[in-house]
């Protein structure tokens, strides 16, 4: 995780899950879904602007992690809200234990889960935002935002967003 992206960590509480089950019921719910691997480890991309790995033991699901990207924070948080309150409602019960200010492990309500998590990035936002000049674009975290970003700030895309008139 960079200067980039941010994270929640969810683990199960006594639950036998296979990730199959997991992947099933976010597909099943119009989620986009696609596998990678980089670096040797597979993960997730969700909805294209969503991290997600597993923890294992065993083959069985331990917990899961969910990353985004500052770029397109408020969208991704939501998101991510969205995926822990279905995997809890209808997969598992979980408790969220990153970031560690959660005052209760058990999932919050929605207001208090998004308030609690962005006081938690607050400082780590304002140095993106700050670093990166407001950068606003859907993007994965990691080596995809910088070449995003990157790409953006080419001449070349600049020059091409005045002619689509953007």
């Amino acid at each position: 995780m960079g200067a980039e992206s941010f994270f929640i960590h969810a683990k199960a509480i006594n639950a036998q899950i296979d990730t199959n089950k997991f992947i099933t019921l976010l597909s099943s719910n119009d989620y986009i879904v696609e596998h990678n691997i980089r670096y040797n480890v597979p993960w997730y991309a969700i909805n294209g602007i969503l991290k997600l790995q597993f923890s294992l033991e065993n083959a069985s699901l331990q917990g899961f992690s969910l990353e985004g990207c500052f770029s397109w924070y408020d969208e991704s948080l939501e998101l991510i809200y969205q995926i822990v309150k279905l995997i809890n409602d209808k997969l598992m019960p979980i408790e969220i234990d990153q970031p560690v200010s959660m005052e209760s492990k058990k999932l919050l309500d929605k207001e208090r889960f998004l308030n609690t998590v962005r006081g938690f990035y607050e400082g780590k936002y304002k140095y993106f935002s700050d670093l990166f000049k407001g950068a606003r674009f859907k993007s994965l975290p990691d080596k995809d935002f910088y070449n995003e970003y990157k790409r953006r700030k080419s001449p070349l895309f600049k020059i091409l967003n005045v002619f689509k008139g953007k």
